[in-house]
């Protein structure tokens, strides 16, 4: 699947012919052709692209899936030859659509995409397929995620179809297997709780057993993790999540590789490519080893080949190499084991906001979120959920602000009212005696009275500077929200 466009497909046939295939800024479906030694050659091959997809089968035939620019969806096979067919037509002023997936097993084209009437919450996987050269459509499942790097992923096991794919927001994840013969999908597991993930990754190894790799914040730091389990054998549970990087360095864009039997996880620190072996069947993790490309000459694409050399490879996606044959990583050198990490832990700074000191940015983090589109928006899209919760405290804090100025407001004219109501002596004397009252007693009595009044207005003026001094403080905390949100926003957007 594509991901904001950032990844390309490459495709190796059984010729060790090289297909590129990838989006340019100007909405292009764009076809770089590698043939033995000669040199490269691109091709345009369709204009006003959003989405696209692309998958090779058995017989080195290429299929490609497109979704235009007005709506249409689009599926070719052999795309030079001209064989096209128009799946749907998509209104794109009322539905939303993305995240193109195309699977093809024994020449049968599974297409998935993910659709969203505007206005609502909720996506709808759909999933289509040929069936007497009619295409029906099933929905897979229904999530409410649509903003995660990997809203869902297809892998393919002794032709068995799996459906991987985040539930809602709280982090929830299941797996589904479709059923041939029914046409319909099973539930495998759809209690799989992944907290605080940034991004996921899935496959399905040689032996039917699933990975789930994933990033998480641990401790102010951002690790790779990944967990598995037998999909064959449902009694078991997942094992426990292995932690894979160091705790001294941040860990970013994992990704899952099968190669000769084995299982590989790579990610990426600062500008080096990390990789570990996962031995599922002894717990038990490989050494760390560190790639000798850096990641200026490698891109992150899908690699898909029928080429013999390449029976035994799969991966979600991987980094690929950027000079020469767009290799895998992987497979063009021997693996050694790499120095420790010199990337210090980022401390906590009182003047940074939470939350961009819970991930614990790095300049290198912030160079992948410029280099990375669809990181950075997933980062945008946290800041503006804190820059939410901190105009809502705003808000509290300047409603109590202005409860307090009506309150502040109230005693101050009570203030003034009693103030008025200490009488002078003569006004006292002059009343006692019109209404034939003892004066003495009456200024006794109006003595007690003001003296009550004295210091019901000393409690008063108390409390009103109580009320100032709140008011200053809570102005004050206003304000220091206003400068954290401000500055841990462009921050954040700008790197």
């Amino acid at each position: 699947m594509i991901f904001n466009n950032q990844y390309s497909y490459v495709i190796r046939n059984g010729g060790d012919k090289f297909y590129r295939f990838y989006l340019s800024k100007q909405s292009r479906l764009m076809l770089d052709f590698q043939n033995g030694s000669y040199p490269m050659r691109s091709s345009h091959i369709s204009s006003h692209i959003l989405d696209f997809s692309v998958d090779i089968d058995e017989n080195d035939q290429i299929h490609i899936l497109l979704l235009k620019g007005n709506g249409d969806l689009q599926y070719e096979i052999n795309n030079l030859s001209g064989t096209s067919r128009l799946l749907t037509h998509i209104d794109l002023n009322s539905f939303n659509i993305k995240f193109l997936t195309l699977k093809v097993i024994d020449n049968q084209a599974h297409i998935f995409y993910m659709l969203n009437q505007r206005g609502s919450s909720s996506w709808a996987i759909q999933h289509c397929l040929f069936q007497n050269k009619t295409c029906i459509t099933y929905e897979a499942a229904v999530t409410l995620c649509e903003q995660h790097v990997y809203p869902y992923t297809v892998d393919c096991y002794k032709k068995n179809l799996y459906l991987f794919y985040s539930k809602d927001s709280s982090y929830t994840y299941c797996i589904k297997c479709f059923n041939e013969s029914l046409h319909v999908w099973d539930m495998l597991d759809e209690h799989i709780e992944i907290r605080d993930s940034h991004s996921t990754a899935f496959i399905v190894n040689n032996t039917g057993t699933a990975f789930i790799c994933y990033t998480a914040t641990i401790n102010r730091n951002i690790y790779t993790m990944v967990r598995y389990k037998a999909l064959m054998l449902q009694q078991l549970h997942w094992s426990r999540d292995f932690p894979l990087s160091e705790p001294s360095i941040n860990a970013l864009h994992p990704s899952l590789v099968v190669k000769d039997g084995c299982t590989y996880v790579l990610w990426e620190e600062g500008n080096n490519i990390v990789c570990k072996e996962v031995a599922s069947a002894l717990e038990s993790l490989g050494p760390r080893k560190l790639l000798s490309f850096k990641k200026p000459d490698i891109f992150k694409g899908i690699y898909l080949s029928t080429h013999p050399e390449d029976i035994n490879f799969k991966s979600s996606f991987t980094h690929i190499c950027n000079h020469g044959f767009p290799f895998p990583v992987i497979n063009l050198e021997n693996t050694h084991e790499g120095p420790e990490p010199v990337e210090k832990a980022v401390a906590l700074d009182s003047s940074v906001p939470a939350a961009q000191q819970v991930y614990g940015l790095s300049r290198e983090y912030n160079a992948f979120l410029r280099m990375n589109p669809e990181k950075k928006d997933w980062e945008i899209d946290e800041i503006m959920k804190t820059r939410d919760e901190l105009a809502i405290e705003m808000s509290n804090l300047k409603s109590l602000l202005a409860e307090r100025d009506s309150e502040l407001e109230k005693l101050r004219a009570h203030l003034e009212k009693l103030q008025q109501d200490t009488r002078p002596v003569e006004t006292v004397k002059s009343v006692s005696e019109k209404n034939d009252i003892d004066p003495e007693d009456s200024f006794k009595s109006l003595q007690d009275e003001l003296n009550q009044k004295k210091e019901i207005i000393d409690r008063l003026n108390i409390l009103v500077n109580a009320l100032y001094q709140d008011n200053n403080s809570k102005e004050y905390q206003i304000q220091q929200l206003e400068e954290r949100l401000n500055r841990g926003f462009f921050r954040r957007l700008f790197g």
